[in-house]
């Protein structure tokens, strides 16, 4: 039996850990339990009503809900403060005196989001909607929609990537990533979107043939991620690794990929014009002022340099990337004897997970041309340039004028984890290790043991 299981391709090795543990995170988990998921949730539904841009009356960025709504987030919130078990019945249940009278909702955290990281749940949503349904199955129904496209998409993205394969398979399964997959979300599809970007170019730069299919679908992922987060249109950058033989029949294929990284970088910014009311609206985006962190950063630049270097190698505990990256529930339960982020125990089995996952890519090494030498480094790059956009981005809308750290978690960079698997599959082949893929899944299946036991204990007092 063992080598069976052996034999069973990982990519649908990762569809049978994933759906069902998926699916139980989906209903097990109350409404709003994911982080900032009831802003999210009004996000998709304003969605389903045609407003692409949320509005900002009085610099206050929301849009109009049903006060039923507003009121089933709110009973599942009260219920988490005073501790205790939740009941499974109270999921399926609309608030007592439930009304339809729209009222004026702020979902400033969410506003900023391009309907692209909302496709799946917008569908969703908007069919239970207009077929009447009750609320709780409209609400259910869009978070397993999220789920159901997280997994189609990551299981082509494991499939189509030459190498790497073990990578995405264990960063697919991360606690925060199924965590996310489950809950409204626009992490999940950029992540996805993530993987399918650098399994295309992956494919476009290992192959020898015409491929300009593939290489149409990388330009078309990438467009789908520089319009989930804006920050990501880094990753259009990879467009200039695809070799020529992969376009065909080209007279100018430097040109071809010069103009498609320009449509890219276009559409981040085109949506980062079509929200700028909200991140400097006469109330800011989070209370902050964003403009005196800016006027900061230029004014002190050592002391900003500081304040990163803190972030990165000191403020690493457990309210920083860490335990964002490895586990992060939601809900801070004040009564209940336990925690909302990770464990020692779950980051060592998670780190050595992954790392071993990366040292399989470090194979024999292959015949690189002289003239892509340098331009190999290049996603390495986009990587630490990635990661300075990131906690910059997060310092100016997201930290607090004096904090003297980032704030910041780890799952904001889990489309960077993938990005240096293109230079290591233009440098090295897939290592043949006997049974690594037993390895990769003992800690992988461990993970989700506690992830599953975790959700009994922080919800159900078990």
């Amino acid at each position: 039996m063992a080598g069976r299981l052996r034999q069973i391709p990982l990519p649908v090795t990762f569809v049978a850990l994933a759906l069902p543990v998926g699916i139980f995170l989906v209903f097990a988990q109350p409404p709003g339990q994911g982080l900032d998921e009831n802003v999210h949730f009004y996000r998709v539904w304003t969605l389903t009503q045609g407003a692409i841009v949320a509005p900002s009356p009085h610099g206050v960025s929301g849009g109009n809900i049903p006060q039923c709504v507003v009121d089933y987030f709110h009973r599942f919130s009260t219920e988490a403060s005073r501790g205790g078990s939740f009941s499974f019945d109270q999921y399926w249940s609309t608030p007592a005196g439930c009304s339809s009278k729209l009222v004026f909702t702020a979902f400033a955290g969410s506003a900023v989001y391009s309907p692209v990281a909302y496709i799946p749940t917008v569908f969703a949503v908007g069919i239970l909607r207009g077929l009447h349904a009750p609320l709780p199955v409209i609400f259910f129904g869009g978070r397993l929609a999220n789920l159901l496209a997280f997994v189609g998409l990551f299981y082509l993205a494991i499939r189509i990537t030459p190498i790497g394969k073990q990578v995405m398979f264990v960063l697919g399964l991360l606690p925060t990533t199924l965590l996310l997959a489950s809950w409204y979300s626009a992490d999940p599809m950029t992540l996805s979107l993530a993987a399918l970007g650098v399994g295309l170019t992956l494919r476009c730069c290992r192959s020898v043939e015409e491929n300009r299919v593939a290489f149409f679908l990388l330009v078309l992922v990438l467009a789908g991620l520089a319009l989930t987060k804006p920050t990501f249109f880094i990753f259009a950058f990879l467009l200039f690794l695809v070799p020529t033989t992969a376009l065909g029949r080209q007279q100018h294929p430097f040109v071809l990929k010069a103009a498609a990284a320009a449509v890219i970088l276009g559409c981040a910014g085109l949506w980062e014009f079509a929200v700028r009311n909200v991140l400097a609206g006469p109330i800011p985006l989070f209370g902050l002022n964003s403009r005196a962190q800016r006027v900061y950063i230029l004014a002190h630049p050592i002391g900003y340099v500081l304040d990163l270097a803190r972030t990165l190698i000191e403020s690493t505990g457990e309210q920083r990337w860490i335990p964002g990256f490895f586990f992060s529930i939601g809900y801070y339960r004040p009564f209940n004897a336990d925690n909302i982020y990770a464990p020692i125990g779950l980051v060592i089995v998670g780190s050595l997970t992954l790392w071993y996952a990366y040292q399989i890519q470090f194979g024999s090494k292959r015949i690189v041309e002289h003239g892509t030498r340098l331009l190999v480094w290049l996603p390495v790059a986009l990587t630490i340039v990635g990661i300075l956009l990131i906690e910059t981005t997060l310092f100016i809308y997201g930290t607090t004028v004096g904090l003297p750290a980032v704030n910041v978690q780890g799952r904001y960079f889990y489309p960077l984890v993938l990005l240096p698997l293109v230079t290591i599959g233009l440098l090295r082949e897939t290592r043949a290790r006997r049974h690594s893929t037993r390895w990769i899944l003992l800690g992988t299946v461990l993970m989700l043991i506690w992830l599953v036991l975790k959700v009994f204990v922080h919800d159900y007092t078990l």
